[in-house]
């Protein structure tokens, strides 16, 4: 393997390893993600309210189905809602405590074509909580299936959401701690790269050696900032795990900065 290009005086980007502290070491954000928590704080809150709105609703309804009461009501009225008018509701009333109660259903089609307002129904409901928790026993009507839908749409949109929230959990960890524990040591740039799509990447590939004496050749994204200040050659600050190599970082390209250590360029 042909050896690093040497680095020209006061080109060594990022702390001598000679001057880190040794580990673990405190560190803290260089820059609080705070667009990456408030869009994933976005989409956590999605997803409670739409499992709060559908799942609770029908949890309520499977315990009044196990442990609730019964009382009679009628069927108030109907419509039909949504995009397209594609979903249907009938609505009824019953008592409660001898105080009056509305609760509505979704329904299929032809269910909502079948029953009129005036029908009497039988409501099984919760006496804590009758409106929330309110059916419709008998007679037996069809449940729409855009509930059911809904279900499976709110659970797998909150599974996604808790293993992206996952990944993302366990990268800031991996990088936080290669900050704190990692050896450090000197590499060399080996190559630049400019990727574009929908955002434009900087891409510095360098080349260091491990405790062993093994080379071990890796890739960085880096601001655009440092990008434009490194070349090839140049020497760099780079934080790895001993025992798997793989896990590194140049420091300053790190999400993580040691405290009281500076960011200097020699």
């Amino acid at each position: 393997m042909l050896p690093n290009p040497p680095a020209p005086p006061g080109t060594l980007h990022g702390p001598p390893p000679g001057v880190f502290p040794a580990t673990p070491r405190s560190v803290r954000w260089r820059s609080f993600p705070v667009f990456v928590v408030l869009v994933f704080s976005f989409f956590v809150c999605v997803g409670m309210l739409g499992f709060v709105t559908l799942f609770v609703p029908l949890g309520l309804a499977f315990t009044a189905k196990i442990i609730g009461t019964t009382a009679p009501g009628e069927i108030t009225d109907k419509e039909k809602f949504g995009r397209k008018k594609k979903r249907h509701r009938v609505w009824f009333r019953f008592e409660s405590e001898q105080l009056p109660q509305n609760g509505h259903m979704d329904v299929e089609p032809a269910t909502f074509d079948a029953v009129k307002v005036g029908d009497p129904v039988t409501v099984r409901f919760l006496r804590t909580c009758p409106e929330m928790s309110a059916t419709i026993e008998e007679p037996s009507l069809s449940g729409s299936w855009n509930d059911f839908c809904g279900g499976w749409f709110i659970l797998f949109w909150n599974g996604g959401v808790l293993l992206i929230g996952g990944a993302l959990w366990r990268f800031a960890i991996e990088r936080r701690n290669l900050v704190r524990f990692g050896t450090a040591t000197l590499g060399r740039v080996t190559h630049k790269q400019i990727v574009s799509g929908k955002t434009t990447k900087f891409l510095v590939s360098y080349r260091f050696r491990t405790l062993g004496g093994a080379e071990h050749d890796a890739i960085e994204a880096a601001d655009k900032n440092l990008y434009d200040a490194l070349e090839i050659g140049h020497a760099v600050a780079v934080l790895h795990d001993p025992d798997k190599p793989d896990r590194c970082v140049i420091y300053l390209c790190s999400e993580f900065r040691i405290v009281d250590l500076d960011d200097k360029t020699l």
